[in-house]
């Protein structure tokens, strides 16, 4: 099983292409966390190996992704097609890289948040891969766990999300 660049980058970019009709283009492997994140949608994978696909964006790219899975103006996706636009992306990038793991394998409903400057901590959870990707001028992190069986449970913190939990 791996989680390269190559590989991670090919399913994002197809999901993005094939889903929203704009290109993702990659431009970094790095460890740090982007500034501003307001949107994180995560689902976890299950059975032989266990981790979890993050997804973190800022509010505009996320309103921008909502706009376009929905064909609406930008400025006009509620709160409501947000949640379910990045849920739906960290479900397909996620169902598509669940492939690269032994089999069994399954895979949760996703997870989404808002709100500001948000993280989202898997417990017990190791970072496999942080990848930044480009859509249209913005910035978005596709983030990979590992996790000990049984210990992959999502832990939001940030303002809206500690209010949530």
């Amino acid at each position: 099983m791996t989680f390269d660049e190559p590989a991670v980058t090919g399913v994002v970019t197809s999901v993005f292409e094939n889903m929203l009709g704009v290109p993702a283009a990659f431009s970094a492997d790095h460890a740090e966390p982007l500034d501003q994140v307001s949107v994180v949608a995560c689902v976890q994978i299950g059975g032989t190996w266990n981790g979890a696909v993050v997804l973190e964006f800022t509010e505009p790219l996320a309103k921008r992704i909502a706009a376009l899975m929905f064909g609406s103006p930008s400025n006009d996706a509620t709160p409501a097609e947000i949640c379910d636009a990045a849920g739906e992306l960290a479900n397909m990038i996620g169902g598509a890289l669940k492939t690269r793991v032994p089999e069994p394998a399954q895979l949760s409903l996703p997870a989404v948040t808002q709100g500001a400057n948000l993280r989202l901590s898997i417990l017990g959870g190791a970072q496999v891969r942080r990848l930044e990707y480009a859509c249209e001028g913005m910035v978005f992190d596709v983030r990979i766990e590992e996790c000990a069986p049984g210990a992959a449970k999502a832990h939001a913190s940030g303002a809206r999300a500690a209010a949530h939990a």
